[in-house]
This record gives structure tokens, C-alpha cells and sequence, in this order.
């Protein structure tokens, strides 16, 4: 590994990641890229990063439109044109690793489902699933033909300090209730998820870099939470507390919940940060940054 090139460095999850690799690997050379300097959806982007790219390069993608932004054919088209350009420039420049950020979407947000491990079957139900899907098995192809090595994390919800979007989540709730907005549940807020903190996802991808593993891993604690559990959490840190407000769910209520063997075997029993000790380290990074 003598360069790592890390596309979509200045968004939530790769501006954390981009900080940290700074930090840790200053020996390597850490080349960042992102829109609108770098379109990927753009075939222009192909030349870009044929030129980026060789045999002693990992490459981290975590560039993606998130379904907070909709969930519609037109993303989906924009999500896996990211891929396939990405895919074009690989035909050409063969890089030696590449980590993939995929999503535990794959498996579909809304199916039943509390064991959910690398094995559960694939069913994607929305446009942003399906987009995460093709990335990975595109990524597949090229790599079986090449001599590289090839990984996609699967992650729920990632959430700390620095997301700034209105996401149904601990991000999103933490940001409403400071600025003494009402956060409103699907019905009663009981249904069960998986968050991670963005913390944990840094560390992890970091170990990837050089690990031998290949192939698609959940990342996740395997502890789920539910979303009233979020507003709980909030209301005690909080002096003002929360104001909650419930509307009538569009869908019907299912739980998700996995097993992460997978990731605790070749991590070697990696300790994720517990939901409440994430909002916490958030919250107070947020506070720090409002103006009295």
C-alpha cells in the first residue's frame, strides 16, 4: 500500500475518515476527492481516476447519494453510475484493494428479520438498496478477474458528531431537539434498529486496509435499538428534554436485528460503542459548537 485515494472525502462518514487516516498513516500518501471537484456520475471521472489509480493503491468508496435525499429511479441511476464509472477505470488500472460502502439495506429495511448474518437472503426494497446491491456485485466481477482483493461493509445507520441532516435517527433527533423542534416517531417509535457510531466505522475501515479478508461483512454491534429508546437517551441529557409528537405509519412495524460473528472473528473481538455512550460523546461535541 504506498497511496490511498478516498472518494467522497468530505461528507459526513469520509471527512471523520479522512481526518483520522491523516493522522495515524501520515506515512502514506492520502489523496481525497469528492463532488463537485470529482462528479462520479459524470463518464468525464473515468480519465480522473484511471490516472489515480495502480497496482499499489487501496481505494475507499464511500461517495453515495443517502436516501434522505429521496428514494427515486433518478438516485438510483446516480448511485450506480458512481459504481460503474468507478468499475470503467478499474478495466484499465487494476488497484490492489478496494473497500465498498454498502448498506445492511441490501437485506430490505422493511422485512421482518432479528438474526440477520452475511447468509440472510438479499432483498432489497427500496431504490437505495438496490443501488448498493449492483455496486457490490459489479465490484465483484471486476475484482474476480483481477489480481486485487475486494471488501463491502454493510452498515446500518451511522450517526455522530457532524451530520447535519434531518435523518430519522439519533443525528437528526439530537439536532431537533436542540433547536427545540418537535421529533416525530412513526407510531410508537418501538421498532427495532441498529445504529453505529461513526467512531467505530473509522477504526474498522482502517483495519481494512491491510487485512486479508475478502468478500462482504456486516458491520454492526448485533444490539438493536429502538427508536424511542433514541428519545430516552436524549431526554436525559437534555435539561429541556424532548418534545415528541407520533404519526401514522406508512408501513407495518418490523424489527431488525443481526449477528456480527463475522466481524467480531476477524476483528478479534472489537467493542462497539453502546448506543447511549455514542449520543453522549455527540451530543457534546454539539454543544460545544453552539453560540451562547
Amino acid at each position: 500500500m504506498r497511496k490511498v485515494i478516498l472518494l467522497g472525502h468530505t461528507g459526513f462518514v469520509g471527512s471523520h475518515l479522512y481526518k483520522s487516516l491523516v493522522q495515524t498513516l501520515p506515512e502514506v500518501p492520502l489523496v481525497g476527492s469528492s463532488f463537485p471537484e470529482l462528479d462520479l456520475t459524470r463518464s468525464e471521472s473515468v480519465g480522473i481516476l484511471k490516472a489515480l489509480f495502480d497496482r499499489h493503491t487501496v481505494v475507499i468508496l464511500c461517495s453515495g447519494i443517502k436516501r434522505q435525499f429521496g428514494d427515486s429511479p433518478d438516485i438510483f441511476e446516480k448511485n450506480v453510475a458512481m459504481c460503474l464509472n468507478v468499475v470503467r477505470a478499474l478495466e484499465v488500472s487494476p488497484v490492489a484493494r478496494m473497500v465498498f460502502f454498502s448498506s445492511m439495506a441490501v437485506y430490505g429495511e422493511d422485512i421482518h428479520n432479528i438474526g440477520i448474518d452475511e447468509n440472510t437472503p438479499i432483498c432489497p426494497r427500496s431504490y437505495y438498496g438496490l443501488a448498493k446491491y449492483v455496486g457490490e456485485l459489479v465490484f465483484e466481477r471486476i475484482f474476480s478477474r483481477q489480481n486485487g482483493s475486494y471488501v463491502a461493509i454493510r452498515l446500518p445507520v451511522i450517526y455522530g458528531p457532524g451530520d447535519g441532516g434531518n435523518t430519522y435517527g439519533p443525528a437528526g433527533f439530537l439536532k431537533a431537539a436542540m433547536e427545540g423542534r418537535v421529533v416525530t416517531l412513526w407510531g410508537d417509535g418501538e421498532e427495532l434498529r441498529e445504529f453505529i457510531f461513526i467512531d467505530d466505522v473509522v477504526e474498522i475501515v482502517k483495519r481494512l486496509l491491510t487485512v486479508e479478508y475478502q468478500g462482504v461483512v456486516n458491520v454492526t454491534a448485533g444490539k438493536s435499538y429502538s427508536f424511542r429508546d433514541i428519545l430516552n437517551i436524549l431526554d436525559r441529557l437534555l435539561p429541556q428534554g424532548v418534545q415528541v409528537a407520533s404519526r401514522a405509519r406508512s408501513k407495518d412495524k418490523v424489527d431488525n436485528a443481526s449477528c456480527n460473528a463475522k466481524i467480531q472473528q476477524w476483528t478479534g473481538g472489537f467493542v462497539f460503542t453502546a448506543l447511549e455512550d455514542g449520543i453522549r460523546k455527540m451530543f457534546e461535541v454539539e454543544k460545544s459548537r453552539v453560540k451562547p
